[in-house]
């Protein structure tokens, strides 16, 4: 999915028509955490450093992390990244909630271990100096 791409899907009428809706993808992805809470989510607090706490460094070291792609928002200090496991091709979701000089993660997985190895690398990344 590209930057900016709408998600297309069909919705049946209950005439029998069918006609194409569209969603920003950041809803998608919204939607799609919904559905992973629950024992699906981990969360943790993680102060950050001095030096990471703008927006451009906290990408940079979710990426150095894991392989995914930053989701547009229309929330400033709220980062987005979603990606697909490469085994089982199920949706991981990564939230990274800025506030103040502290960092809340939210990892969305379906595998509860991927889940809680993806946010304990994040935290340790995040918090290093």
């Amino acid at each position: 999915m590209r930057r900016g791409q709408h998600i297309f899907w069909l919705d049946n009428k209950e005439d029998g028509r069918t006609c194409y809706r569209s969603m920003p993808e950041y809803m998608v992805m919204l939607l799609c955490a919904g559905k992973l809470g629950g024992m699906n989510e981990s969360c943790t607090t993680v102060a950050l450093p001095a030096s990471c706490q703008n927006v451009q460094s906290v990408c940079s070291r979710v990426y150095e992390v894991a392989n995914v792609l930053l989701v547009s928002s229309s929330q400033s200090d709220v980062l987005r990244f979603a990606a697909q496991s490469a085994a089982a091709g199920t949706d991981v979701l990564v939230e990274v909630k800025l506030v103040e000089c502290r960092a809340v993660l939210k990892v969305n997985c379906d595998m509860i271990v991927i889940g809680q190895m993806l946010l304990k690398q994040l935290k340790t990344m995040l918090a290093r100096i």
